[in-house]
């Protein structure tokens, strides 16, 4: 889905997850499409139906085969918010601490006011479980009627009750998570839980909902993992993106019995790769971190069974560069794994003006040098100890 903003004298476009810096001639364009007043354009130009058209399918081309990562924008087009961090889950791999302590409606909509005046076109509430919130529907219809898009990460147990509020001409998509087989995810995150979350993506992709499944890769599931990517191909699943674990929270606690050897990654990646003949029509993204000294290659299976290696690329991390994060508590940092990138409280500030601040530039050129030309970040790589002494050096 396309969205097209003006802001601070840019012309940006989103197409889905990818943010371009376009003229003002090709946004003037997408924007005449956008709002079915091309005839006008064309009258404008004097063009004729052909040459529009070819135009805007060379535009729409380019536009629909995208860079991998976010580019870095000097504006913040994306806003990832923990809206909570209570669950309805305890992960045995969770890198987030639980409180219940939950702020008000009226401080939400603060936050959502705040977010619409900075035009933000991106919106991503994860928790803890999001779903649990109160009135989430209506937090979600606030920013959807704004606009946004509203990408919703959760484990997928009260999917059917919440989707009846929308439908899928709403913006809004969904990241669910799928933890192995039903024994292996049920190992994880508690017995029962597989079969519910599947129920949740089937009415989801029933709906016609666009749908992300995230794996997360541990001891406990990467041998199932294989068993569960067929699984998920016979859903008409069509992306799956398997995940690091962060060693934070439960993560840390745990990680003796859940993180991987370098021999147990590499028999996973192995099986991944004799399996792709079998995943026509699903895009699979994954790591194998162990294939370079210091680097952190990507692989996408694409459609038609062919990998890409993507490790050759410079990454460049977009945390407080194009997107910043949101904690339950209203508080704002550049990174949501880092307390040291935060920027202040939008309870009592003013979010342009922390996002305009000095502590934003110096954080984010700090977080720019920790990350340059690595394919994994600084706190995977360094650890969250390490990387805070450097952040505020």
């Amino acid at each position: 889905m396309w969205k097209t903003i003006r802001k601070n004298n840019k012309f940006i476009l989103r197409v889905d997850s990818e943010y371009y810096l376009l003229n003002e001639d090709t946004y003037e364009l997408i924007e005449a499409y956008s709002t079915g007043k091309e005839k006008e354009l064309q009258e404008k130009y004097e063009l004729s139906d052909r040459d529009l058209q070819t135009l805007y399918n060379t535009i729409s081309k380019t536009l629909y085969n995208p860079p991998m990562y976010l580019p870095a924008f000097d504006e913040i087009l994306s806003v990832q918010w923990r809206i909570t961090s209570n669950c309805n889950l305890s992960c045995r791999h969770c890198y987030i601490s639980q409180n219940t302590k939950e702020i008000s409606m009226n401080v939400i909509n603060r936050i959502i006011d705040q977010i619409i005046d900075e035009k933000i076109m991106s919106v991503t509430i994860t928790g803890g479980e999001p779903l649990l919130v109160k009135d989430i529907d209506k937090i979600v219809r606030k920013l959807l009627l704004s606009g946004i898009h509203v990408k919703i990460c959760t484990n997928g147990l009260l999917l059917p009750t919440f989707l009846n509020h929308f439908s899928n001409e709403d913006d809004i998509e969904f990241m669910i998570s799928l933890d192995g087989t039903a024994n292996c995810h049920d190992a994880i995150r508690g017995k029962g839980t597989f079969k519910k979350a599947v129920e949740g993506i089937n009415f989801a992709n029933m709906r016609g909902f666009p749908i992300t499944i995230n794996i997360v890769l541990n001891k406990i599931n990467y041998l199932s993992i294989p068993e569960l990517i067929s699984y998920l191909s016979k859903l008409k699943i069509k992306k799956v993106q398997i995940s690091e674990m962060w060693l934070m929270g439960n993560a840390l606690q745990n990680q003796h019995e859940l993180l991987l050897s370098k021999e147990e990654h590499n028999l996973y990646v192995k099986k991944i790769f004799e399996q792709k003949k079998e995943l026509s029509g699903m895009v699979l993204s994954f790591s194998n971190k162990y294939a370079h000294e210091n680097d952190f290659s990507v692989y996408k299976i694409a459609e038609d069974g062919t990998i890409a290696n993507l490790g050759e690329d410079v990454w460049r991390c977009a945390a407080g560069q194009c997107k910043v994060s949101i904690d339950e508590f209203g508080d704002i940092y550049c990174c949501n794994l880092l307390k040291s990138t935060k920027l202040g409280s939008l309870l009592t500030e003013d979010f342009n003006q922390l996002l305009n601040s000095e502590n934003r530039y110096r954080i984010v050129s700090r977080i720019v040098d920790l990350n340059k030309n690595n394919r994994i970040c600084t706190v995977m790589r360094r650890g969250i100890e390490e990387s805070e002494k450097i952040i505020q050096r």
